[in-house]
């Protein structure tokens, strides 16, 4: 689904716990970072290349930044109520408790190609 919305330039804009970032010890995304998207079956399908990164608290998630996430009816609301679901998982895997303030990786990207 997350694919689909991506290939038809829908969803431009990701976003991750900075948390989970620590937790992993993974290095940071960057702007120019280039990624292929996998997938079900680890095939490559997309490849795109970050615009932006930006360090957002929950509670400060932009009404343009739900909308380019590109799910749902795209409003703040309905990011808001599906987000904090896969968030209190994502705290509750790494040992933390989710709070308003937790910080957010915030990525923006491009669909350079479609691979499939």
């Amino acid at each position: 689904m997350l694919i689909s919305l991506i290939a038809a330039n829908i969803k431009r804009a990701t976003c991750s716990l900075l948390w989970s970032w620590e937790f992993e010890d993974e290095r940071m995304l960057q702007e120019g970072d280039i990624e292929i998207a996998l997938d079900f079956c680890d095939n490559p399908v997309l490849l795109l290349r970050t615009t932006r990164v930006e360090i957002v608290s929950f509670e400060k998630i932009s009404r343009e930044f739900a909308a380019a996430e590109g799910e749902g009816d795209l409003s703040l609301e309905f990011w808001r109520a599906e987000h904090w679901k896969f968030f209190d998982r994502e705290c509750q895997r790494i040992g933390r408790q989710p709070v308003a303030s937790m910080p957010l990786v915030c990525e923006t990207f491009d669909l350079m190609a479609d691979l499939g």
